[in-house]
């Protein structure tokens, strides 16, 4: 293990020896690409300069495995491992924080949905974490995830289907209202409505 200083802060607690630990303010970039070829020959490994003949090796390797991956992301087994890995985000999400709620005895309430690997929501304290997967039907190299953060409470697809929503109002965006809606609660919605722009502004 080598750990590096990049700015003027103090060596963690945990670094168990100066040998360890290299100084990025004293010790210039060199020393700590030579630190590094120490450390790998140390363990074993074997720091040579590369030929022309290993570069060129490698950029084949490399375009050999670039290939060989795209062909996967256009298999229905390729796609299925890339809509697994969109889940398991979300799904990490979800567990980190329900770890540093846990840990710092917080009691956030977490919540996560999905439809299917296409949509989900995960939220906590008034806050939502949008993730939107956009493929093609028989390829997903193309694809695109996209995760947005907003500072208000989107409902899961799950309580969608249930009837539960947030409206979303004004500046803060924050949590109006969460349940079945009532009339007299549209009554109001379309009275605000017409007082105002989709920004929460008044006319």
């Amino acid at each position: 293990m080598l750990v590096i200083n990049l700015d003027s802060s103090s060596p963690p607690k945990w670094v168990p020896a100066v040998n360890l630990y290299l100084d990025l303010q004293t010790f210039p970039f060199e020393q700590a690409v030579g630190a590094i070829k120490r450390q790998a020959q140390q363990l074993g490994g074997d720091a040579k300069p590369q030929s022309k003949a290993d570069i060129a090796r490698g950029k084949l390797s490399a375009a050999d495995f670039e290939r060989e991956t795209k062909d996967v992301f256009r298999t229905p087994q390729g796609i299925q491992l890339a809509d697994e890995a969109v889940v398991r985000a979300s799904d990490h999400l979800c567990a980190e924080l329900q770890m540093l709620s846990e840990e710092g005895n917080s009691g956030w309430k977490v919540v996560g949905g999905r439809e299917n690997a296409a949509y989900g929501v995960v939220r906590v304290q008034g806050c939502s974490a949008l993730f939107n997967w956009e493929r093609y039907a028989n390829d997903c190299n193309d694809g695109e995830l996209t995760v947005r953060v907003f500072p208000s409470g989107f409902e899961t697809p799950q309580e969608r289907r249930e009837g539960k929503y947030f409206m979303r109002f004004g500046k803060d965006e924050r949590p109006k209202y969460e349940g079945n809606p009532s009339s007299g609660a549209r009554r109001r919605v379309a009275s605000w409505r017409k007082g105002h722009d989709v920004r929460g502004r008044g006319r």
